[in-house]
């Protein structure tokens, strides 16, 4: 039986906030990573406030224990929509504040985090997880990865769209809901005006300051004076 327009439109309505409030989970920040099991509890906490809306959202209808309905029944969903960052996100909740499974938790997570709507939060979340779990000592990196691959794909088609690179970063970002996230992301990512590419922030003072050097010592030599050039003391 088909749902009535109206419950399927209010569904929408709902997810699309509940995505907006996601994408605004502050707990850490993306890059500067802090206490790694504070910053997971945190951002799990976060989740929990929201579980009714999830709940609606993905229309979970519970029975006896409630924890193992819910659970099962976000299981089933999530083999069927891989694609799914949010019901992801709601899965990875369960496995982590009901089963106390970081393991499976950080497993669903990584499912989800290579998708480029994934809010950078959830990465962030992921390489934590497996920081803990699996001694990963180079989450910056790989997070900086995923990061810089996503937005040269939003650079490359806007490019081809405009036939004409952006001036900031923010212009990247295709919807409202999608701010936040590019508002976090310009911290660290800039877009360079001489190569139209992506790069950290970082580099980028250092190219420059690089550059300027060299602008600094060809100015030099060009102005010092050739063999030919020199006086004659004779």
């Amino acid at each position: 039986m088909t749902e009535p327009v109206a419950i399927t439109n209010n569904r929408e309505m709902l997810r699309s906030s509940l995505e907006q409030q996601v994408r605004e989970i502050r707990p850490l920040r993306a890059v500067n990573y802090t206490d790694n099991w504070m910053d997971v509890i945190g951002f799990f906490s976060d989740i929990g406030k929201r579980l009714n809306t999830f709940e609606t959202v993905f229309s979970i209808q519970l029975t006896g224990n409630e924890s193992s309905s819910a659970i099962s029944q976000v299981e089933a969903l999530f083999r069927d929509n891989r694609d799914d960052w949010l019901l992801g996100t709601l899965l990875g909740y369960y496995y982590f504040s009901f089963l106390q499974d970081t393991g499976r938790c950080s497993a669903v997570l990584s499912d989800i985090a290579n998708l480029i709507e994934t809010p950078t939060v959830c990465q962030a979340i992921n390489d934590r997880l497996k920081l803990l779990n699996q001694g990963v000592t180079d989450q910056t990196g790989t997070l900086y990865q995923r990061q810089e691959a996503m937005l040269n794909q939003r650079l490359t088609t806007f490019t081809n769209k405009h036939g004409q690179c952006p001036c900031a970063l923010m212009e990247l970002a295709q919807t409202q809901e999608e701010q936040p996230l590019f508002e976090e992301l310009s911290q660290f990512w800039a877009i360079d005006p001489e190569s139209g590419q992506i790069i950290l922030k970082e580099h980028l003072v250092r190219h420059r300051k690089a550059s300027d050097r060299h602008q600094r010592m060809s100015r030099v030599v060009r102005h010092q004076p050739t063999t030919f050039e020199q006086p004659d003391n004779q």
